[in-house]
């Protein structure tokens, strides 16, 4: 991996700024943002939303600004969360890069990852989401997005819960990510995962915890 420091660095400038989505993930606006995919700096996100706004005077800064900031910070914790679970001896690379729904293999087991904030309406404290991670499990994959990566196949969730209810914040402390997906991974056994039916086959899953 590149330097996990300079990493978090990036992505933590983004919590500089309020976090709001304030309209609904689809494709469309994934088209029009999809910029967030080539720029690495994050000055440089700031420069392409300013010149963006200011060819086309019709889009609104704001909402420009808080779609494209949102989807590149989840997009760049998860793709260098990815690095880190690839990077553990135990995980294989998924040779195929355009496959939506196989991120990598634990022991030749297919999986996708999700990193997912410990969702505000749940209404269940963390004590019983973790004694009852198929709950939550079951939760996770009825409400994920409908665009693109939807899917009812294996995938492994990790749930960032703070105890100071600044749950996103913890996408960017990948150091401390790291060390507890190292942790699951070094006892990994697939006699330990949640498993359930559905129409593509038997489904495997679990939840990582990531709580601070």
């Amino acid at each position: 991996m590149t330097d996990i420091e300079e990493i978090e660095k990036q992505l933590k400038m983004r919590l500089n700024y309020n976090y709001k989505w304030e309209k609904i993930q689809n494709d469309i606006r994934d088209k029009k943002t999809k910029f967030i995919y080539q720029t690495r700096n994050w000055d440089d996100v700031v420069k392409v939303i300013k010149s963006t706004y200011e060819e086309d005077p019709s889009v609104n800064k704001t909402s420009l600004f808080n779609y494209a900031a949102n989807r590149r910070y989840n997009f760049r914790s998860a793709h260098w969360v990815e690095s880190i679970f690839k990077s553990h001896p135990k995980v294989k690379e998924n040779p195929d890069k355009f496959d939506k729904f196989v991120d990598f293999y634990i022991l030749d087991i297919p999986f996708d990852h999700k990193t997912s904030v410990y969702p505000w309406a749940y209404n269940k404290p963390i004590e019983y989401a973790k004694e009852n991670r198929e709950n939550l499990i079951n939760r996770l994959y009825l409400n994920q997005s409908r665009q693109q990566r939807f899917h009812m196949k294996n995938r492994l969730f990790i749930v960032v819960y703070s105890k100071e209810w600044n749950h996103r914040k913890i996408k960017s402390e990948l150091s401390f990510l790291k060390k507890i997906i190292y942790e699951y991974l070094d006892k990994f056994d697939i006699d330990n995962l949640y498993n359930f039916d559905s129409n593509t086959g038997k489904v495997f899953s679990d939840i990582i915890w990531a709580i601070k």
